[in-house]
């Protein structure tokens, strides 16, 4: 899995935004960056330029489904895990 410099960059002016204009404190950009590492070993880190709503349907299954990656999530952090990259991707 490659690192894709474009979305790291986009990922860091996100953050900061978060904090400085929106004043989000720092456990929720915690929070944030968590849940988009998770679409990014989803997308294999694809750039979001390719960013498609099917994608979406096949980051949900994947988040239902633990096999490989250990305890299965609640469905709150499922809840989170979507939610955090769908106010990214606004």
């Amino acid at each position: 899995m490659k690192a894709n410099v474009g979305n790291a960059k986009v990922k860091r002016s996100y953050f900061r935004w978060l904090r400085e204009a929106k004043g989000f404190a720092e456990g929720t950009v915690v929070a944030v960056e968590r849940a988009l590492s998770r679409w990014g070993e989803f997308a294999d880190q694809e750039d979001f330029r390719r960013f498609t709503a099917s994608k979406v349907v096949g980051f949900k299954k994947y988040l239902e489904d633990p096999v490989g990656r250990g305890l299965a999530l609640s469905a709150n952090s499922r809840y989170h895990c979507l939610h955090h990259p769908r106010m990214f991707f606004r």
